[in-house]
C-alpha cells in the first residue's frame, strides 16, 4: 500500500531510524504475518533473545554473524557506496563511521531493540551486507526488517537469501507474530526482493 509522501521512510535500511523526510512516496509491505490460532494473547517470548550470546545463523551459501571492529573496512566498503545508499542515509565517508555503526548495533542488541547481522558467504570471513530487524515491540510481537548488500553481490539471491533466515529466526526464535518492510517507492529492487 502507498504511503503519503510526508511520511518518513525507512528506505529498506537495516538501521533503526535511519529514516530521513522524503518527498517520494513510500511503500509499505507486509512481509509475513504468523497464522497462529494458539498464538493470541500468548506472552512475549524472550527465551530465543539471549543478549549474552549472538545468534549466528547458517544458510546453504551464508553465514548471519555478529560484527567485530575488524569489520570496519568492510561496512565502509557498501555503506560508503552512492549507489548502495541511494534510498538509505548518507554514504559513509570514513572507517570511523563504520566503528560507530558497529558499537551502536551492539548496544541496540543489548537493549533489545535490534538484532542486526553481518551477512557473510560461508567460505569467507568478509562482510558483505547487513541484515536484521528493528524496532521491536513487544506488546505487538512485530518488529521491521532491513539489509543492505554489497553491489558486486547483487543479483545473485544473496539478500533473499539472508532475509529468508531472519523471518524464520524472528517467527520461530523470537516468536514474533508480524515483520513489516518500508522502503521508497522508486527502489524497485528492494520491492521486488520484499515481495518474493
Amino acid at each position: 500500500a502507498a504511503r503519503p509522501p510526508e511520511r518518513t521512510s525507512t528506505s529498506g535500511s537495516s538501521d533503526p531510524g535511519a529514516g530521513a523526510r522524503t518527498s517520494r512516496p513510500c511503500c509499505k509491505l507486509d512481509l509475513h504475518t504468523r497464522r497462529d490460532a494458539n498464538a493470541e494473547g500468548r506472552a512475549w517470548s524472550m527465551s530465543g533473545f539471549n543478549t549474552r550470546v549472538f545468534p549466528q545463523i547458517a544458510t546453504e551459501r551464508l553465514l548471519l554473524r555478529d560484527f567485530t571492529d575488524d569489520d570496519a573496512a568492510d561496512i565502509l566498503r557498501f555503506r560508503g557506496d552512492h549507489e548502495v545508499q541511494q534510498y538509505n542515509t548518507e554514504p559513509m565517508r570514513d572507517v570511523s563511521e563504520a566503528r560507530g555503526l558497529i558499537r551502536t548495533m551492539h548496544a541496540w542488541f543489548v537493549t533489545r531493540q535490534a538484532i542486526q547481522w553481518g551477512i557473510t558467504l560461508r567460505d569467507e570471513n568478509r562482510v558483505i551486507g547487513i541484515c536484521g530487524i528493528h524496532d521491536l515491540s513487544r506488546r505487538h510481537r512485530r518488529a521491521f526488517v532491513g539489509y543492505d548488500l554489497t553491489r558486486e553481490y547483487w543479483g545473485h539471491g544473496l539478500a533473499s537469501e539472508a532475509m529468508r533466515a531472519v523471518l524464520s529466526f524472528s517467527f520461530e526464535r523470537l516468536d514474533l507474530n508480524r515483520l513489516e518492510a518500508i522502503t521508497v517507492s522508486e527502489n524497485a529492487r528492494s520491492i521486488r526482493l520484499l515481495e518474493r
